[in-house]
């Protein structure tokens, strides 16, 4: 399925989220040639690699957003993980405690 039309109106929400005036502003502060991204938005294409992580150094956004349209929550998995190894640890502890003369 080709979400370009997707990819592009989230790339407009995040210059606009970081408070530049255009596309033009934005590829200038990345230092990606403004013709070539307004190109590839004609023609339904995507960035390079290289250019969507120059993105990402002037702006605050996920690659998974960005590209597919979903959002991945790091630190919800990590806080997830977090916790079930805190119940593991308890339970041994407590069947240690249990064993103890």
């Amino acid at each position: 399925m080709n979400d370009a039309y997707g990819f592009w109106a989230r790339l407009d929400a995040v210059i606009m989220r970081n408070g530049k005036k255009n596309m033009k502003a934005f590829c200038k502060e990345a230092g990606v040639p403004y013709e070539t991204i307004v190109n590839q938005r004609v023609q339904g294409r995507y960035p390079t690699v290289d250019v969507l992580n120059r993105f990402t150094d002037i702006a605050d956004f996920s690659l998974d957003w960005l590209i597919l349209g979903k959002e991945y929550s790091f630190e919800k998995n990590v806080l997830d993980a977090a916790t079930r190894i805190k119940a593991t640890c308890d339970k041994e502890i407590k069947l240690l405690k249990s064993m103890s003369i």
